[in-house]
């Protein structure tokens, strides 16, 4: 497969793109989750934990789409 250097960087845009999307759904997921325990009288761990774990799962899927786009490069 010969692509040529405007298709490559469309494919490496697209991988930045998503990744990007993932580290904004990480930090976003984290933050949330600290300032629940912060804004609490009696913080909720369980729920803090559950956001987090989705954040990370989350992440890690988008992440791993980035990684797909990436696949398309010879």
């Amino acid at each position: 497969m010969n692509l040529s250097e405007r298709q490559r960087e469309k494919i490496k845009l697209t991988a930045s793109y998503r990744n990007g999307i993932a580290v904004g759904v990480m930090l976003i997921g984290g933050i949330t989750a600290g300032l629940r325990l912060i804004n609490q009288a009696t913080p909720d761990w369980g729920s803090a934990l559950a956001i987090t774990v989705i954040a990370i799962v989350i992440s890690l899927a988008l992440h791993y789409f980035a990684r797909a786009a990436l696949n398309g490069l010879p």
